[in-house]
């Protein structure tokens, strides 16, 4: 049987800086739905040029998606209809990649050092 837990913990101790920026923006995110205070990382094109970039309002977007407000998420970015799913496809395709071929060689060198 799959122990999908110790697969789960390999790949965020081999993905850990991703993990921490991800668990930190979902934290935020819902911080942000419950008790609408903003602790979300600032934009640094807004806060250097005053500037929105093509990001700007992703995670705005997001939380109204979560909350079922399309038509207000679609007023914050565009592009959160793409990106979200993409960034969502992109973490499971590189998850099943770790687990189908970087996994066994972590393992098969645990067991040599064993």
């Amino acid at each position: 049987m799959i122990n999908w837990i110790r697969i789960f913990r390999a790949y965020i101790a081999e993905q850990w800086i991703w993990a921490i920026f991800i668990s930190y923006e979902l934290f935020a995110m819902i911080v942000g739905i419950f008790t609408h205070y903003d602790i979300a990382i600032p934009c640094i094109s807004q806060l250097i040029f005053h500037q929105e970039c093509p990001g700007c309002g992703l995670t705005r977007g997001t939380m109204c998606l979560l909350q079922g407000e399309f038509e207000k998420a679609l007023s914050f970015n565009r592009g959160v209809f793409i990106v979200i799913p993409l960034i969502a496809g992109v973490i499971i395709y590189d998850f099943f990649e770790f687990k189908n071929k970087r996994l066994p060689k972590l393992l098969s060198k645990e067991n040599e050092q064993r």
